[in-house]
């Protein structure tokens, strides 16, 4: 991958601050688009960010699952 976790991270942050909600269909549409460019390092860089967004903004935690 491009880019570390934490810079991963740090996109899905910004999504979140600049869009709250909508980040995460910002994030895949940016994916899309990546995968219609054929553009393979970009569309794995944004389909982390989704994932890193989905966990981000997740309300409930998995059953089993621990919050802190």
């Amino acid at each position: 991958m491009l880019l570390d976790e934490r810079e991963v991270w740090g996109i899905a942050i910004v999504l979140v601050r600049s869009h709250g909600a909508d980040a995460v269909p910002i994030a895949r549409n940016r994916s899309l688009k990546a995968v219609q460019q054929d553009d393979r390092p970009g569309f794995a860089i944004w389909e982390a960010v989704g994932e890193a967004l989905e966990l981000l903004l997740k309300v409930q935690p998995d059953q089993g699952e621990w919050r802190h």
